[in-house]
């Protein structure tokens, strides 16, 4: 499953619309429905009377139907991998797959999370081991930079696990750790195949963040402190405690950024305030943090951790 090909035949099969139906004719019953449609003279029918329906899902959402047997069979090989990092490469579909499924049956949801939190936690425990230790024992940077670029790999495979379904509070606190995280370890690649594979994934992800941004803002917004903790999981001068929370004197007030729109550049009908997907804070201890949730930067006082020294990196 780890091949691009069969990635790609399995999400044409389940993605594509095939032919539609009346939902309301006996062919279509129990089939996924649709919006509404018009008539030919153009005149607008209700949902009730007519409901595009995909023929080839009848009866999938049926108790003991196509559904209830894709979910069995992910939650068997989500066990399954659970217990083999190293196939876990598989998870760029099955991930995808169980959030994709989750909007029509809740039940694949708790197994896209199980699928992230897998590779999620592969990449900060295991890879980060093995490059804490390339680190430790001199500069080999091209055995560092095979490392950190499977580390973005499966952290982009744990993002992708997100491209649907319900988000909570947790999950968006976990997508905008895992796009900062990304961000951050993007490093060049000498190897052209990872380079491009790894600049594809990248593409996805933004992908995922554009198209759910709205939902993630407004649980952001509700909710500032998850922007705290995913700077944390960089800036390790913010995990002050155990826990890795910052220190309670530490206050970071989050507010989202905005645009001044020109009243020249909407032919004149005025100035508006556009909010971006950015938030700013200035903490308690004077230095201005920054994030772009769509792509995952983070600012210290305008400069990237890249380029900040260790004394501010791990100053504790």
């Amino acid at each position: 499953m780890e091949h691009p090909v069969v990635q790609l035949l399995v999400e044409q099969t389940i993605y594509h619309l095939g032919q539609l139906v009346d939902s309301n004719s006996s062919s279509a019953s129990g089939a996924a429905t649709g919006s509404s449609y018009s008539s030919n003279n153009g005149a607008s029918r209700s949902s009730s009377e007519y409901q595009a329906s995909q023929l080839w899902r009848t009866g999938w959402n049926e108790q003991g139907g196509v559904l209830d047997a894709l979910c069995y069979e992910l939650q068997q090989l989500a066990s399954e991998l659970a217990n083999k990092p190293r196939d876990q490469g598989s998870v760029l579909l099955l991930g995808q797959l169980a959030a994709y499924l989750s909007d029509w049956h809740p039940a694949c949801k708790p197994i896209a999370q199980q699928f992230a939190a897998m590779t999620s936690g592969y990449a900060d425990q295991q890879l980060q081991q093995q490059i804490d230790v390339l680190v430790s024992q001199g500069p080999d940077e091209a055995a560092l930079a095979e490392f950190k670029a499977k580390q973005s790999r499966w952290r982009a495979m744990a993002l992708l696990c997100f491209a649907a379904g319900p988000l909570d509070s947790t999950d968006v606190g976990s997508m905008l750790r895992l796009m900062l995280l990304i961000k951050h370890g993007d490093v060049y690649q000498l190897d052209r195949p990872t380079a491009a594979e790894l600049s594809a994934l990248r593409v996805r992800c933004h992908d995922v963040m554009a198209r759910r941004l709205p939902e993630i803002v407004r649980v952001l917004v509700q909710q500032p402190q998850l922007l705290t903790a995913a700077a944390a999981s960089i800036l390790e001068c913010l995990q002050q405690q155990p826990d890795g929370t910052p220190p309670p004197n530490l206050k970071l007030p989050w507010k989202r950024l905005s645009s001044a729109g020109s009243g020249s550049d909407s032919g004149g009908m005025g100035s508006g305030v556009v909010p971006l997907a950015s938030f700013a804070a200035v903490g308690s201890d004077g230095h201005l943090y920054s994030i772009n949730v769509l792509d995952g930067t983070l600012l210290f006082d305008g400069n990237p951790p890249g380029r900040l020294p260790n004394s501010i990196l791990q100053h504790r």
